[in-house]
């Protein structure tokens, strides 16, 4: 096997390393390593030569494919242990080895600006960043074709997923309840999508006349419900990335707590997203919430319903340029200006030959207060002698 990518973790980070995987195809064989509970999803994707699932609890017994180059796309221990199986194995590691051997890798170095307090400033998507493992010099390809049919809901439809792992990141399932019943009033078909046990929620809290198809689908099955549908609102949780994956027509993140979204936003033009505009956002997974439902609070069903039918309000359009993926920014808000232009700096740092836009480093350098002076911090730790070349490393990869 030329390739191997490492990635333990859930349905949307195995879909999020999608487009550096097509990019790894077309120069070799290429295999992947996820949590056994998601083996068939990653068959399921026709990329692969080979997937291996593992028991994340039985680490010790696993014994690493040959091959040339791995991919370490996890954060953490179980995923460096994996990759450090296939060190062994002859195979080079591109990627996460560790925060002591983060010296002289950009991405990684990046990677631990976005677990800092300088997180909410650093607007690169985590498929940009995998795919800058590669020496990619644009945007990735996300869509894939997978045969197959939905379960033959009736158009037009919405399809809503309102749950998620960690209740930090979940709009009130009220609030999802109101907005189905908008959706409903206005002539659109309403599907929920969710597992099985989650099914009675929504026949306890979600207006009559919703479709529940929880526990319904398999994953072929939903990637062509979410295809298909005339809209997929949902916060930041794996279907969310199905929907991009798919092609669907439009997407509505709602991105709270510590869904960050620049970081995990869809990778997909089609995507409108709302988030808090509220100074604890992001907050950090593990951390008690200090500030109640107030960021759930943020967001009204009207917002959503106004978006979908208006495509105005509050939000960020997700779009491509050269490098990757972007989002419209508040032209006067200076936390937005601040982003764009550290977002800038960090493209140049982490890709070679990348020129970060003039005008958002000028309105950046105009800011005040508290602003100019993170604004500055930024540009030593990204361009100054404190970067100690650690962003001045070029980078690796294929020809484009």
């Amino acid at each position: 096997m030329d390739f191997f990518i490492v990635q333990l973790a859930k349905l949307g980070d195995i879909i999020q390393a999608v487009p550096l995987a097509k990019r790894l195809k077309k120069r070799g064989s290429l295999g992947i390593v996820v949590n056994k509970d998601f083996e068939e999803v990653a068959k399921s994707l026709g990329i692969f030569d080979q997937v291996v699932g593992i028991d994340l609890e039985n680490l010790p017994s696993f014994k690493a494919p040959k091959c040339k180059v791995v991919y370490s796309l996890n954060l953490n221990v179980k995923g460096r242990i994996v990759a450090e199986a296939f060190a062994r194995n002859g195979a080079e590691i591109v990627g996460w080895r560790g925060v002591e051997r983060a010296q002289g890798e950009p991405w990684q170095h990046l990677f631990l600006m976005l677990l800092s307090r300088f997180r909410r400033f650093v607007g690169i998507n985590l498929v940009d960043l995998f795919l800058n493992l590669d020496g990619a010099k644009g945007p990735g390809d996300m869509t894939i074709s997978l045969d197959g049919e939905g379960p033959g809901i009736e158009d037009p439809y919405v399809v809503i997923h309102p749950f998620t792992r960690n209740p930090k990141r979940n709009w009130s399932y009220s609030l999802f309840s109101k907005l189905s019943l908008m959706l409903m009033e206005k002539g659109f078909r309403v599907v929920v999508t969710g597992v099985e046990r989650e099914g009675k929620v929504v026949e306890r809290l979600f207006p009559k006349g919703v479709e529940n198809l929880c526990g319904k689908t398999n994953f072929i099955q939903l990637y062509h419900l979410l295809k298909n549908a005339s809209l997929f609102i949902s916060c930041d949780t794996g279907p969310i990335h199905v929907a991009a994956l798919s092609g669907a027509k439009k997407v509505i993140g709602i991105y709270l707590g510590p869904a960050f979204f620049p970081e995990t936003s869809p990778y997909t033009d089609k995507a409108l997203i709302l988030s808090p505009r509220i100074g604890c956002y992001p907050c950090f997974e593990g951390f008690p919430c200090s500030r109640g439902t107030h960021c759930r609070e943020d967001i009204k069903p009207e917002d959503v319903i106004y978006l979908f039918l208006k495509k105005e309000g509050p939000h960020h359009k997700v779009f491509f340029d050269e490098f990757g993926l972007s989002f419209s920014a508040h032209p006067e808000d200076p936390e937005d200006i601040l982003r764009d232009a550290v977002t800038e700096l960090a493209r140049g740092a982490i890709r070679k030959g990348y020129k970060p836009k003039k005008e958002r480093i000028t309105l950046a350098e105009s800011l005040e207060g508290k602003f100019l002076k993170v604004w500055r911090r930024a540009v030593d730790l990204l361009t100054g002698e404190e970067a100690c070349g650690i962003f001045k490393v070029e980078g690796r990869g294929g020809e484009e």
